[in-house]
């Protein structure tokens, strides 16, 4: 019980910042691009170099099996439920960059990374738990990668630059 009143404290420390920085369109937009301009360095830094996140020992996923037999939730569903929610909030936030391109190509580029996280979006949704083991992936993947990741950075400096310094 104590473990559901904790879930509980931490989902309103998230869902409470997201609804005030909301209300705002600028702390929106420069909080959100700082954490999307983050993992996508860290993205095209792993694809660069070909580093692939670790896959969980034996012993984690007992771990979380326990857990999730003494505070009756389902783990998974509720890491899905974060990476929808994150997926569509990256895809908002693309689409507020996009008013502020002026440039058809930029426009395109953010067309290109929307149609991404969209796809991204819909692996997720049909994912289940055992299709979330590590493979290496193909050289075309990385490189898919790191285009989608230098291009979400142009996006994100180019509008930045037009809502900032242009008026």
């Amino acid at each position: 019980m104590q473990l559901e009143y904790m879930l509980l404290i931490i989902i309103m420390l998230i869902i409470i910042p997201i609804v005030a920085i909301s209300s705002n369109d600028t702390a929106f937009y420069i909080i959100t691009s700082i954490i999307v301009t983050i993992f996508s360095l860290k993205s095209f830094y792993n694809n660069f170099f070909g580093i692939s996140e670790e896959e969980m020992d034996e012993e984690d996923i007992e771990f979380l099996e326990e857990v999730e037999s003494q505070i009756n939730l389902d783990l998974y569903k509720l890491g899905k439920g974060f990476q929808t929610i994150k997926s569509l909030i990256v895809i908002l936030f693309y689409i507020y960059c996009a008013f502020y391109l002026h440039h058809f190509w930029l426009k395109a580029l953010s067309t290109f990374v929307i149609v991404h996280w969209i796809y991204t979006l819909i692996n997720n949704l049909k994912k289940s738990f055992n299709d979330y083991s590590k493979e290496n992936v193909s050289f075309l993947k990385r490189l898919y990668m790191l285009l989608i990741n230098i291009f979400a950075l142009l996006i994100i400096t180019f509008s930045a630059y037009s809502k900032f310094f242009q008026s």
